[in-house]
């Protein structure tokens, strides 16, 4: 190596990621690296897999394969996928440049913005997994800060629970034994996305579902709206229960919000509920389902084997590569779902 420049330095020009970034041993064929990248967030495929996938192709041995594994587990993996997204978006060479969170086709001064609420129990994590000493290589990119959601807990009171509502749909918590949620520090995620299916915001839920989590959420997008004239249309499986929260606690809906349920979900409430609330018969809505996050969650449920065992900065880091993937994915073929949902109206 030559002493001009540091080592790590030296093995990227030559096309070689380091395993370490001190005095590295060992160096990965950066296209090698990219595969197991894109084949993680496409086919959900664990490094574990990727190694011994390598090991039948290559002939190798156990020895070889663990040894491989070690090398490649952790930060190296985790930061070579950060390295990969930011190269990929130039938001370091150009800072003003779409790093794959905006979605292109939602309004941004004006108009209506309809997103779309919904609570996933699959994505946990086990308390036995580690804690993390650093924090997550993407921030606050997808998932919201931790400590910010806590004190909106500890500050609302929920006048009602999600499951005390007219649908006869179970939510995870309820399903869940009290021995299997006390086994977790991480019992699900709630989620938005826009009508286009864009990933928006997402939040680790620690209590159960409460109606304190759609209520951040809405206020966040609120606060993110407030300079702005959009009118927030949100498509939420219990929209009927917040509603009559907002009503009970005194603040009423917001002007600028509309709430409704989605058009599958819709059916599982009673008929008033129907009648009021079905995005089929509201204004706005157009043919928006609302089942979006539906479709985000059969995407991202696949990553729940891998991340429930990782450490929460791991996690995050793994779950928000796979949201903008999901996201880069949306918007490339917007034009062509654009199209179709246009010959369909």
């Amino acid at each position: 190596m030559c002493a001009c420049e540091p080592e790590t330095c030296t093995l990227l020009r030559y096309g070689l990621w380091p395993a370490s970034a001190d005095k590295p041993q060992t160096a990965f064929s950066i296209p090698l690296l990219e595969l197991c990248v894109c084949l993680s967030l496409e086919c959900q495929v664990s490094v574990e897999g990727f190694c011994n996938t390598l090991r039948w192709k290559n002939n190798l041995t156990l020895a070889e394969v663990n040894t491989l594994y070690r090398a490649l587990v952790g930060e190296s993996i985790s930061h070579f996928r950060h390295h990969h997204f930011r190269q990929r978006s130039l938001v370091d060479i150009c800072p003003q440049l779409d790093d794959g969170i905006i979605c292109p086709a939602c309004p941004k001064a004006d108009g209506d913005m309809i997103v779309t609420l919904d609570a996933n129990f699959g994505l946990v994590r086990k308390q036995s997994s580690g804690t993390s000493v650093v924090e997550p290589l993407h921030g606050t990119c997808m998932f919201v800060d931790e400590k910010d959601v806590e004190e909106y807990l500890l500050s609302h009171v929920d006048s009602s629970k999600p499951h005390e509502d007219c649908s006869n749909f179970k939510a995870g918590n309820v399903l869940r034994s009290q021995k299997q949620a006390k086994k977790l520090d991480v019992t699900g995620v709630f989620g938005a996305s826009c009508r286009h299916e864009m990933p928006l915001m997402f939040v680790n839920m620690s209590q159960g579902e409460r109606l304190a989590y759609p209520l951040y959420v809405i206020d966040e997008l609120l606060r993110r709206c407030e300079d702005k004239n959009i009118h927030l249309r949100v498509v939420y499986d219990i929209a009927c229960v917040v509603a009559s929260h907002l009503h009970k606690s005194g603040e009423g809906i917001p002007h600028n919000i509309s709430l409704a349920v989605p058009a599958f979900h819709v059916y599982g409430h009673k008929l008033p509920c129907q009648i009021k609330y079905s995005t089929r018969r509201l204004n706005g809505f157009g043919l928006t389902d609302g089942e979006g996050m539906e479709r985000l969650w059969s995407f991202l449920r696949r990553f729940a084997r891998v991340t429930k065992e990782m450490t929460p900065s791991h996690r995050l880091d793994l779950l928000t590569n796979a949201l903008l993937h999901y996201g880069r994915r949306k918007s490339t073929d917007l034009g062509l779902s654009t199209a179709d949902h246009t010959q369909i109206a």
